[in-house]
């Protein structure tokens, strides 16, 4: 029969010191951009120790992940639109996520870095990418399925089309992407008539 497991020594864990440090990192990300956020920085604006942060997340990156999560939880996207109605609650939801204020353009250029971290990929793809990409996926095969268009494109590579117009206006045009432009585009693309 084993052991039963021993409490570790020491103070139980203060939930509210996670919520410091995801709030400071926010802010700092939302106030200086994501190149220049430090531990330090972090730590002194949540008043607590950078041992503490150091304890509840084993990176930078890491932090940073769930903060974006707090501040950005993925939508529930009803699966029973129309297709049309949910490719364009898809690009909506994008457009305030991405677009919404001075964290949410950060975040594309956050995933650029993150990405490159094996660890952390999978994670902050899971969180932030893979979401929007299997709901606009799925509004698209679904949209063919049901006969509404026809597109001589595979439903993922439209996907990634969308998705990377959105990061191509915040990363590379620092600026923002007009959601109707990417409608518009999207309808060509499905083939679908457009009024004069």
């Amino acid at each position: 029969m084993p052991e039963p497991a021993r409490a570790k020594p020491g103070r139980p864990r203060d939930p509210s010191k996670d919520d410091a440090a995801l709030e400071a990192t926010t802010a700092l990300i939302a106030e200086n951009g994501f190149h220049r956020l430090r531990i330090d920085d972090i730590a002194a604006r949540a008043g607590i120790p950078k041992s503490t942060i150091y304890r509840r997340w084993p990176s930078l990156h890491a932090l940073v992940i769930d903060a974006y999560r707090v501040a950005f939880p993925v939508p529930d996207f009803d699966p029973d639109l129309d297709p049309f109605e949910f490719i364009d609650l898809v690009i909506d939801a994008t457009a305030s996520v991405v677009e919404r204020d001075a964290l949410g353009a950060t975040l594309p250029i956050a995933g650029a870095t993150i990405m490159q971290d094996e660890d952390l990929a999978e994670q902050f793809a899971a969180a932030f990418v893979d979401p929007y990409m299997e709901a606009l996926t799925g509004a698209i095969q679904r949209g063919e399925a049901e006969g509404r268009f026809t597109t001589a494109l595979p439903a993922e590579d439209l996907a990634a089309m969308v998705m990377g117009r959105f990061a191509m206006g915040a990363i590379f045009k620092r600026r923002r992407t007009d959601p109707a432009a990417i409608k518009k585009s999207v309808r060509v693309l499905l083939g679908v008539p457009q009024s004069p």
